[in-house]
């Protein structure tokens, strides 16, 4: 997520200079091995390449957010609009039939699992080229998108749910400035399309980021924000995220502890201990674990789905002239071994064919292979739910198939 700030730079440096304090002082609240603060490997933002320390990437991150002096969306006309979401596309961008009600499903889900209201008015998606999506986010990087108010997200790129999420929490519990490292991960949860790789920095680290979290700490936050809805339930994390506005690295753990209960430092000690730090496959929440009808097997040993049917197709996710998806429920009942291919005999393209068991870390699977690249055989499969997407990387490659899950005898 990439925010486009509403406060003046006096009042931003102000509050980096409480944080750099408060990021020294929050260690001798935390376990022995939580109070190591390493140094980065990187630093953020425009100083992106730069190594720093911890508070000094607090300076950077806060600096760098000014208010413009004046603000305008390009020309845009609306794509999409319902109770929930309405999607203003630059001239020339074309959403396949059914993205903007996947999206819908995202929210509807996050909604539902964190006892949020209905929102009475729907959140704006503005979906622009990337050279606008950086004019209009105020900024130099190459990022997806940003939020800019508590109905208005920006991105380059359909389906977008993570800055929707962030839309959603600023339009229900106001305010513009929750705790990064938890705002982020929460949106992450719950609103990423795509998958992280596993976690692979420390959480000491990461965890003191109350404004401007870098990028390379996203998967720990998501990692540690599921940890906490698994132990909690959505409903009191989602609550502590949205109570996080006052929030800062020296009073987290008081905080913490008087919102859940146990002390930060025993959840931190529990997750530490008891999780596999594995990707999201494992530990994002999405709708379609929860929503999506399992496609009915043909026999005792094939499964088919139809695929390619184009962008204009209800079922297809994503736009016209970018990766197209078509998303099928997969139920298998019984541990086997079992060859995946497409049904084609022309030489036209075939799909790039996702395998994703819903679950926890401990049931994580997932798996994409090109099929161009031959049939994916031999593949062993546990009892599970599945999502098996195939993506066509756009609507010229499409082209109507089939793709089969054969289960050997």
């Amino acid at each position: 997520m990439a925010y486009h700030p509403r406060y003046r730079l006096s009042a931003v440096v102000l509050k980096a200079a409480e944080e750099l304090a408060a990021a020294r002082a929050v260690v001798e609240l935390l376990p022995l091995p939580f109070a190591q603060v390493r140094r980065p490997t990187r630093a953020f933002g425009v100083f992106s390449g730069a190594r720093a320390s911890v508070a000094m990437q607090l300076v950077l991150c806060c600096t760098a957010c000014t208010e413009p002096e004046s603000f305008a969306f390009p020309s845009t006309r609306v794509v999409y609009d319902s109770e929930l979401l309405r999607i203003h596309a630059a001239p020339g961008l074309e959403p396949c039939a059914g993205t903007g009600s996947s999206m819908d499903r995202t929210l509807e889900f996050f909604a539902r699992e964190s006892g949020l209201p209905v929102l009475e008015e729907p959140l704006d998606l503005y979906w622009l080229p990337d050279e606008e999506v950086q004019a209009v986010c105020q900024t130099e990087m190459d990022i997806g998108g940003c939020f800019l108010s508590t109905s208005e997200s920006v991105t380059k790129d359909l389906p977008e749910e993570h800055e929707l999420i962030h839309a959603y929490l600023q339009r229900v519990g106001g305010g513009t400035s929750r705790y990064a490292f938890f705002d982020e991960g929460l949106a992450l949860v719950y609103g990423s399309d795509s998958m992280q790789l596993a976690p692979t920095t420390d959480l000491q680290d990461a965890i003191l980021f109350s404004r401007g979290l870098p990028l390379h700490h996203y998967a720990r936050a998501g990692h540690f924000v599921a940890f906490l809805v698994d132990e909690f339930g959505p409903e009191q994390t989602v609550g502590f995220v949205l109570d996080t506005y006052d929030v800062t690295p020296n009073s987290l753990a008081s905080d913490f502890a008087r919102h859940f209960g146990p002390s930060l430092s025993s959840v931190i000690s529990s997750y530490e201990t008891g999780t596999t730090s594995c990707t999201s496959a494992g530990w994002q929440r999405r709708a379609d674990c929860e929503d999506l009808e399992p496609t009915p097997w043909s026999s005792e040993f094939s499964w088919t789905a139809e695929v390619g049917a184009g962008c204009s197709a209800i079922g297809s996710i994503g736009s016209f002239d970018g990766p197209i998806r078509e998303r099928f429920g997969l139920q298998i009942d019984e541990a086997g071994v079992f060859d995946v291919r497409p049904e084609r005999s022309s030489d036209a393209r075939r799909p790039t064919v996702d395998l994703l068991r819903c679950g926890s870390c401990e049931d994580e699977f997932s798996f994409a292979h090109d099929l161009d690249d031959g049939w994916l055989v031999g593949l062993p499969l546990e009892p599970g739910f599945y999502i098996v997407t195939s993506t066509f990387e756009s609507e010229a490659d499409v082209e109507a198939t089939e793709v089969n899950v054969r289960r050997r005898p």
